[in-house]
């Protein structure tokens, strides 16, 4: 663990992953205003999408899916996803584990875990999904090389 400390007490402010002068502003979306993409009985309303400060890649939409629709067929991505119901009821299969969710459910999406996203209803459904990409995985590899204080002191 202590390697980890030194390891973030020497990185420059935001990991130096980002400019900050290009990172996401501070941003509200009124529902209403958010332009809405239709494909089919779906539509998909982003809300953000651009760097965060911390360097990481980030993605905000909102899906609604009609009656008995999937958004795509279920797939895997390097990158990871929060998924949380606002209204509706969604089937999630992860790896081919399917759970039904109610509003207010959130699922975390692991890297290249098979997943996909169903409305098992005759009724609409909507949910958020938030993506992170390239986020600094790195950023917590362990460091070669460097003792432990009090390893030091022994061997000293």
């Amino acid at each position: 663990m202590e390697t980890f400390r030194r390891k973030v007490a020497k990185q420059p402010p935001a990991l130096a992953a980002a400019d900050p002068s290009k990172a996401i502003p501070t941003t509200i979306a009124v529902f209403e205003r958010i332009q809405t993409k239709t494909y089919g009985r779906n539509w998909r309303r982003p809300v953000l999408e651009g760097i965060s400060r911390c360097g990481y890649e980030l993605e905000l939409h909102l899906t609604e899916l009609g009656p008995g629709e999937e958004a795509h067929p279920p797939h895997r991505h390097e990158h990871e996803e929060i998924v949380m119901v606002q209204s509706g009821t969604i089937d999630v299969t992860i790896e081919g584990k399917t759970t039904r969710l109610t509003p207010g459910s959130v699922v975390y999406v692991a890297s290249n875990q098979f997943h996909g996203w169903r409305n098992p209803t005759s009724s609409c459904s909507q949910y958020f999904i938030i993506t992170f990409k390239h986020g600094p995985e790195s950023f917590f590899q362990p460091i070669t090389g460097l003792q432990h204080r009090t390893n030091a002191k022994k061997q000293g």
